[in-house]
């Protein structure tokens, strides 16, 4: 294989070019310059410098000559990437103000912005895709069906083909093969529980706001108001849905608009989304007459890289439409090898090779159709040890149960703070936010990081509550130290026995039984507050408390339940005088007294649970601590550039909002870095603080009164402290503390089906009250917020306090025979549960109870045991790591779990680390649209990929394809690697007609004379 070429020149960071210096072609300055009163159309192929041409042209709107205001323009993009790369141009070029967004951004804000009842009780809540699925499948389940993972995601892509196409069902499900009568039952019962939880998906946003700005004039006209020019990128990309919100956005027939969008018909290919290329730049001509623009020259790719492209294209009758203004450059390759499994090795080679000649991995980007083409890539790569940035949406190492498994895996290594604090909460919650900052506020204190403060259990038990230090000690005692054992073993071994551990740890409390359970939980404790209240009291006094029993084994079961929890909880010695507690009637006289009445509901050992928790708890002060409520008031909603234009915080204490507070307002840069949005929100003008004090003067006093506390507010991890800690570090000041405690995420994890915008959190008493957003009534509000949702989340903790002795609750119920109440039923359903993760019988260790009736507590635990839904997701995620390890050793062959804890750090696409890395990047030709790299290679380019055996409309697959190969190629700057295998998987295959049609223009690489006969 030849060597690549020189290196190209080097380029300087994106942020720090001047646009508006950067010369343009004489097609970029038509477009850019264009005085035309009606519509554009632009065509742009590939390189041709599309971005730059929307950029300059919204530049040359703001400029001197023709003064639009900023507030004025709307840029829609496909990704968050393109739409990042306009803002960061925009803003080396023009004054703030511009909205460049997604269509799905751009539609959740004018939702919220402007509708009304027309759209039903508020803002829906937008479910993400792993949400979006998990509805989908109750959906199916609920009308009667049941799909595996496949069936489900093809339901998903069904119903968003039916939205966005605007089709018929049948139309919708035909390619899936479900009858459209099933369908229709299961998209019902979906479309009514995001009803029921004022939810939306991605595709209902844009339906949601199309319908809105149709039905509703007034929101219609104030959207039309504020926006006269909008521009719309890879508008060949649209739905039928997405262009009816462009109609309603900028009616073709406004006066004084422009609508400007950007196409390339060749690099239409998302036909599998809805987008209808050929209709809608039909459609657009005949509603807006656009004047057409082209831009011919390719920047980007070498001459032969540009030759080869548009000659794929023309072989379909495409026309010819860009030329390149680069030297021919080095010849693209085609490389031939005997299966997928040698195609992996070689590509990392040759990965490899360009690295050792001077190559940065990010020059390099290795690009396929189908996520499954690249696993065996991925981990020939990481055998190299070259590390990996790989996109791919649902993929594995993305998936967020598998990355907290990693971070388990990581304890195997040490107990770092990333780790620990993950691994602690996962697969259940343990320590809450609160608890959690303490426990930072206490290594701090010892100058020691939190992984070392869980390694000392005497420290712990000093400074942290019982329930918090015996929760990470038994952490550590029952995985960490396990974990570290497993550092020789295999890692398909070591994986194995690390899914046990962290199955055993899973919560035995459903999800949808927390409620209910808490209910028990309420009714059984107003019995027990005196009780509760009386043994917290002899503890905190230091006396030594003797537990009796009478002989029924329900008694028994209490009793040593009452002995191991103390135990465990309370170890330290007590020798002050005696308190008894007696479990049942006996012959002492007891300072406390926990009894069966015949007839009743709650066993002696449900009673004694219930106490223990209620102790523990009693010790759990956290929430009635200080803190300090924040809350900024900015000049626009963007934290990297926002000023600050008011600044107010109170304090909390003992469960209190107080009278003491802080205030200012700061008078920003100049009156032009405060957008229209921004004062909108707050109602600050320029004007009311052009006389304030700059921030320099009032930062200082802030933080002072700040103290080193925790610090609270509203979405202040993301914005407001983000912005006080960039002007801190302006201005030379110490950073702030970083214990934040931040309502907006604490609501999300403790309500995670409400909305948790401030405003929704707040009572309607509390609404009615508020008027324009301002610093200090805002704390106030959100420290009323933070109060409600600290008494939640204690609430919440209490209800897996002591979920290990739930067993030996449901034992006794099954010993007394006690009444089938409700709350009975509840208490044996998760103790069965409980029991199926971890039968050991933790609580009853050393007690006098006969083995054969353990035995058959045991069984019957097993008999009554009932599967939930999580289970059949934990099932999936053991399979997929085992398929995960298998598959590596397909390429490397057996190794230790640290040894595959070096290789997945590097392939994970999420940066565990969150360290700056160089890495190679693989993705799908879809999500490579937009980007570009020195060195691209193309793998699997054989018929089965490019296109796919798909016997539905053949045709139109047959050019979708055809134009994801051409998007590939397009990808290359400097070096095109092809390369395909004659059998996947085992199975045949057959080169691409896309590389035969190209055949002549590349050098071809066969497999060796040596290697054909051996795969004969």
């Amino acid at each position: 294989m030849s060597t690549h070429a020189a290196e190209p020149p080097v380029h300087p960071d994106r942020t720090t070019i001047d646009y508006l210096s950067v010369e343009l072609t004489a097609g970029q300055r038509e477009v850019v310059y264009s005085d035309r009163q009606g519509h554009l159309l632009v065509v742009a192929p590939p390189g041709s410098g599309k971005t730059l041409t929307i950029t300059r042209r919204i530049a040359h709107l703001l400029g001197e000559e023709r003064r639009v205001d900023p507030e004025a323009v709307m840029a829609l993009t496909f990704t968050e990437r393109a739409a990042n790369e306009l803002v960061t141009r925009l803003a080396s070029m023009v004054r703030p103000g511009v909205y460049a967004g997604t269509f799905h951004s751009a539609c959740l804000r004018i939702l919220r912005e402007h509708a009304t009842t027309a759209i039903g009780s508020g803002v829906p809540t937008v479910l993400s895709d792993a949400d979006r699925f998990r509805m989908m499948r109750f959906a199916a389940g609920q009308a009667g069906f049941r799909f595996d993972d496949y069936g489900v995601k093809d339901l998903l892509n069904a119903l968003s083909k039916m939205k966005c196409g605007n089709l018929p069902i049948d139309d919708a499900v035909a390619e899936y093969r479900f009858k459209p009568d099933v369908a229709e039952t299961i998209f019902g019962v979906y479309q009514q529980e995001m009803r029921n939880e004022n939810a939306c998906d991605f595709d209902d946003l844009i339906i949601d706001t199309a319908d809105l700005l149709w039905n509703d004039p007034e929101a219609a006209q104030r959207v039309h108001n504020r926006f006269r020019f909008i521009f719309v990128d890879e508008y060949q990309d649209v739905s039928a849905e997405q262009y009816r919100l462009i109609r309603a956005l900028l009616p073709p027939e406004a006066e004084e608009r422009q609508l400007l969008v950007v196409a390339d018909a060749n690099q239409a290919i998302f036909g599998f989304r809805g987008a209808l290329p050929d209709k809608m730049l039909g459609q657009l001509y005949a509603d807006y007459q656009p004047a057409r623009f082209e831009l011919n020259e390719n920047h980007r790719s070498i001459g032969r890289v540009v030759t080869i492209a548009q000659q794929l294209m023309l072989v379909s009758g495409a026309e010819e439409v860009s030329v390149s203004v680069r030297p021919e450059g080095s010849p693209v390759d085609w490389i031939e090898r005997p299966d997928d499994i040698d195609e992996a090795r070689l590509v990392a080679q040759l990965v490899e090779r360009y690295i050792q000649q001077g190559r940065k991995p990010t020059e390099i980007a290795i690009l396929y159709r189908r996520h499954r083409r690249a696993h065996l890539v991925e981990q020939a790569l990481a055998d190299r040890s070259i590390p990996v940035r790989r996109i791919e949406r649902e993929r594995f190492f993305d998936d967020r149960d598998v990355q907290e498994t990693i971070r388990y895996f990581e304890l195997v290594a040490s107990t770092r703070d990333r780790s620990f604090a993950s691994a602690i909460n996962w697969p259940r919650f343990l320590v809450d936010e609160l608890t959690m900052l303490d426990l930072r506020r206490i290594a701090a204190r010892h100058d020691m990081t939190l992984g070392q403060l869980a390694e000392s259990p005497e420290l712990l038990r000093a400074e942290a509550s019982p329930l918090t230090s015996t929760i990470i000690t038994r952490f550590m005692n029952e995985v960490v130290i396990p974990a570290r054992a497993s550092v020789d073993d295999g890692a398909v071994a070591a994986v194995d026995r690390m899914l046990a551990l962290m199955r055993s740890r899973r919560d035995p409390i459903p999800a949808t039984q927390r409620a209910n359970l808490r209910s028990t939980l309420d009714e059984l404790g107003r019995q027990l507050s005196g009780s509760a209240e009386a043994l917290d009291l002899a503890l905190a006094a230091g006396k030594r408390i003797v537990v009796e029993s009478e002989e029924h084994l329900d008694a028994r079961l209490a009793a040593g339940l009452v002995s191991r929890v103390l135990g465990d909880y309370f170890p330290d010695e007590r020798s002050g005088e005696a308190f008894v507690l007696a479990c049942g009637e006996t012959d002492r006289e007891a300072d406390l007294r926990l009894s069966w009445i015949p007839g009743a509901q709650w066993t002696i050992a449900a009673q004694a649970w219930r106490l223990l928790q209620m102790v523990l708890m009693r010790r759990e002060r956290l929430h009635q601590g200080d803190f300090t409520l924040f809350d900024l008031e900015t000049t626009s909603n963007v934290p990297l550039t926002a000023e600050i234009m008011e600044i107010a915080a109170v304090r909390v204490r003992n469960g209190a909002v107080q009278d003491e507070s802080f205030t200012a307002r700061v008078r920003p840069s100049s009156p032009e870095a405060i957008t229209q949005g921004a004062q909108n929100v707050h109602g600050i003008s320029w004007e009311m603080v052009a006389d304030c004090p700059t921030i320099d003067q009032v930062l200082p006093s802030f933080l002072e009164f700040a103290g080193e506390g925790i610090v609270a507010g509203h979405n202040i991890t993301s914005f407001d402290h983000r912005i006080v800690a960039r002007e801190c570090q302006t201005l030379g000041l110490d950073q702030p503390v970083p214990f934040l405690l931040d309502t907006l995420l604490l609501s999300r994890r403790l309500h995670p089906r409400q909305s948790h915008r401030l405003d929704d959190l707040l009572t309607a008493e509390e609404r009615a009250s508020r008027g324009n957003h301002e610093a200090l009534q805002d704390a106030r509000l959100n420290a009323n917020v933070l109060l409600r949702l600290l008494r939640d989340l204690n609430r919440d903790r209490a209800i897996g306090v002591l979920s290990e002795a739930l067993p030996v609750v449901a034992a006794s119920i099954m010993a007394r025979q006690a009444e089938e109440t409700p709350d009975n039923q509840l208490l044996v359903r998760v103790g069965a549960r409980a029991y199926h993760l971890r039968p050991d019988w933790y609580l009853a260790d050393g007690l006098d109870i006969p083995a054969a009736w353990l035995d058959q507590a045991g069984t019957w635990l097993d008999s009554v045991f009932s599967p939930e839904p999580d289970d059949e997701k934990w099932v999936n995620l053991e399979n997929n790591w085992t398929a995960f390890v298998d598959g590596f050793a397909r390429i490397r062959g057996e190794i230790t779990l640290p040894e595959l804890l070096e290789r997945v750090s590097l392939a994970t696409a999420s940066d565990l680390d969150r360290e700056e890395r160089e890495r190679v990047t693989m993705m799908t030709v879809y999500s490579a649209k937009g980007h570009e790299w020195p060195v691209v290679f193309m793998i699997g380019a054989e018929h089965g990929e490019y296109p796919y055996s798909h016997p539905l409309d053949a045709d139109e697959e047959l050019k979708e394809a055809r134009r994801a190969f051409y998007v590939g190629l397009t990808r290359a700057q400097e070096r095109l690697i092809i390369s395909s295998a004659w059998r996947v998987n085992g199975d045949p295959r057959e080169p691409s007609p896309f590389v035969n049609d190209i055949r002549h223009l590349v050098v071809h690489r066969p497999p060796k004379e040596k290697e054909k006969e051996s795969d004969r």
